[in-house]
């Protein structure tokens, strides 16, 4: 929680756009690591970061949800 996450999401899609890139993405937790620490945030907080940088819901399923970006 110290915006290194939202920098690099700026950095991989102002870079994106600038080569005409599609983004795609599973917004889900590993499993192993949420078994280390289960205060890492769920699919559902996950693509909600997403979706501010964004990304767009295309799928979802009990575990994942499955986004994409068109480049902007």
């Amino acid at each position: 929680r110290k915006g290194y996450a939202k920098q690099m999401m700026d950095l991989l899609t102002r870079t994106a756009d600038e080569f005409g890139i599609t983004l795609e993405l599973i917004a889900a937790p590993p499993a192993y690591m949420v078994r280390d620490d289960p205060t890492l945030p769920d699919k559902d907080e996950l693509a909600k970061f997403y979706a501010k940088h964004g990304f767009v819901e295309t799928d979802r399923n009990y575990a994942q949800v499955y986004m994409t970006r068109s480049p902007q």
